[in-house]
Parts: C-alpha cells; sequence; structure tokens
C-alpha cells in the first residue's frame, strides 16, 4: 500500500497547486507561467540536492539513463504541458482536460509493450474508470465557472487532436522516466531535468512569439502563488510521484497519480467557492471506484 499511498499524496499536493495557481493561471499567459514555475521548480529541487547529496544517487547514474531524461522524457513532457496550456486558452478547459487526462490508457499500453508489465484485469478497468470519473469532474468545474460549453468547431476539433497527442506525449515522458528510475537515477535527478527542460522549452516560446517574457508586469501577488505551487507540486509532489514510479509498475502508479480532479474540485468549491454540480458527484464517485480496483488488485 505504500506505493499507492505515494500515487495518491503526489494527487493530491498536484490539486493543491490547482488552486493556488488557478487566479494566476486566469491572469497571465500560459507560457509564462511555465516559465516561473519551472524556474521555481528547478531552484528548489537544486536546493534540495544541495542539503541533501545522498538524494543524487550518483553512483547509479549512466548516461543512458541521463539521455533518457533530457532527450526524452523532458522534452516530451514540456512539449505536451505547452500544448495543453494553449488548448487551455483555445477552447476551455471542459474539453481540454478530458483529452490530455486519458494518458494512463496510453501508459498501460507503453507499459504492456515496453517495459513488460501484466497489468491485472482491475487495473485496466479501474483506470478505464478513473479517467471516466476524472473527465466528469474536470466538466463539472468548468461548467461551474463558466456555464454550459459552446458547441464545436473546426478549431475544436483540431485542437483536441492536438491534446490526444499531448496526452501521448505525457505517456512517452512517463515510459522513459520509468526506465530511467529503475535503471537507478534518482527521482531528484528526474525531478530536475523535468524542470530544466520545461523552463528551457518555454524560454524558448516566449522569445519565438515576439515580445519576450515581460516578467516585470506579472503582479507580485502572482509570484507567491506561484512560488508556492511548485513547492507543493513540482518539488515534493512530483518527487513522491517518481519514487511511487521507481518502486512500482507504472500500470499502478500512473492511473492513481491521474485522480487530481478528485482533490481538485472539493478545495475549489470550499477555497474558490466554486458550485458543485452533478457530474462532480458521479464523476467522483466513478474516481474511487476506479482506485479501489486498481488499489485492491
Amino acid at each position: 500500500m505504500a506505493i499507492e499511498a505515494l500515487a495518491l499524496g503526489a494527487s493530491f499536493l498536484t490539486g493543491v497547486s490547482s488552486v493556488l495557481i488557478t487566479p494566476v493561471a486566469k491572469g497571465g499567459k500560459a507560457v509564462r507561467l511555465m516559465v516561473v514555475r519551472s524556474a521555481f521548480a528547478a531552484l528548489f529541487v537544486s536546493a534540495s540536492l544541495l542539503i541533501l547529496p545522498q538524494t543524487t544517487a550518483f553512483g547509479l547514474v549512466t548516461l543512458r539513463d541521463v539521455s533518457l531524461v533530457f532527450l526524452i522524457s523532458g522534452p516530451a513532457f514540456s512539449a505536451g504541458a505547452l500544448v495543453y496550456y494553449r488548448g487551455i486558452r483555445s477552447i476551455g478547459l471542459a474539453r481540454a482536460y478530458p483529452m490530455v487526462n486519458i494518458y494512463p490508457l496510453f501508459s498501460i499500453l507503453f507499459a504492456v509493450l515496453l517495459l513488460g508489465e501484466r497489468p491485472h484485469w482491475q487495473v485496466i478497468v479501474g483506470t478505464a474508470i478513473i479517467v471516466a470519473g476524472a473527465c466528469l469532474v474536470a466538466r463539472s468545474g468548468e461548467e461551474s465557472q463558466t456555464g454550459a460549453s459552446a458547441p464545436p468547431g473546426t478549431s475544436t476539433y483540431k485542437w483536441m487532436a492536438l491534446l490526444v497527442v499531448a496526452s501521448l506525449l505525457f505517456s512517452v515522458s512517463t515510459t522513459a522516466n520509468k526506465v530511467a528510475l529503475t535503471g537507478g537515477l534518482s527521482p531528484m535527478l528526474v525531478n530536475l531535468a523535468r524542470s530544466l527542460c520545461a523552463l528551457l522549452l518555454g524560454t524558448a516560446m516566449a522569445m519565438a512569439d515576439g515580445g519576450g517574457l515581460s516578467l516585470g508586469t506579472l503582479p507580485r501577488s502572482f509570484w507567491g502563488r506561484i512560488a508556492a505551487s511548485s513547492l507543493v507540486a513540482d518539488l515534493v509532489g512530483h518527487y513522491i510521484y517518481f519514487l511511487a514510479m521507481q518502486r512500482g509498475q507504472v500500470s499502478t502508479v500512473v492511473p492513481l497519480a491521474a485522480t487530481t480532479p478528485l482533490f481538485v474540485i472539493p478545495l475549489a468549491h470550499f477555497v474558490l467557492k466554486e458550485s458543485v454540480t452533478w457530474r462532480t458527484v458521479v464523476g467522483t464517485l466513478l474516481t474511487v471506484a476506479g482506485v479501489v480496483l486498481v488499489v485492491i488488485s
């Protein structure tokens, strides 16, 4: 149960981070948010490595593992995140989040084909139920803020297809991380590599768009929220997620880590005073049922 607890703990911390970052996401550019958050993450992880040098496990590091993280995992994660942020801006969270949250299905497929895992049927069914429940909860969160979603158009379908690609990229990143972590690379180093890749890609995108990052225009209150969000999710949350990934199977850890909406919506209701719809209740119950199936398998 320790591995499952770590995965669910990472999901909870990601949910807390989402509530912290919501006002920033609504008031700032997605790429700028990604860059600042990644910078804080790299800073926090680097400081932790200096304070706790034993977490680096340098004696087990190989060129293959480092290459997997810096050349495959980090870029794939960063590219997927940028598509996701742009997708939210273009078609809204209600349609963007469900498309991205199918990544556990791709992850299980890669785990079977590339890692040789043989998940129990309960894991597969539980994963499908978790994805369905998370999609319902995500849509309820959007409805509580903006009302019914607009009918999809050609642009919407284009972005949905791109978000499926983003989901695939997240799964590629997860698979590469698992191989590197199994080979001996520490969760801290994987976390640092992910943050640096996101920082570099986000900065390059901002410069390519013209106008730079314009960090001076970011309100002072946003800096504190971004730092707190990065501390909670990017340092602690991702560390325990990678730790769970190192110790457990992808087919078990990833579905449990995808239960973030289960924590986001209750927090949003009590902290941000957002309303709760029937989708929230049904989606939450489905997510809990899926978690139970994955855990007892």
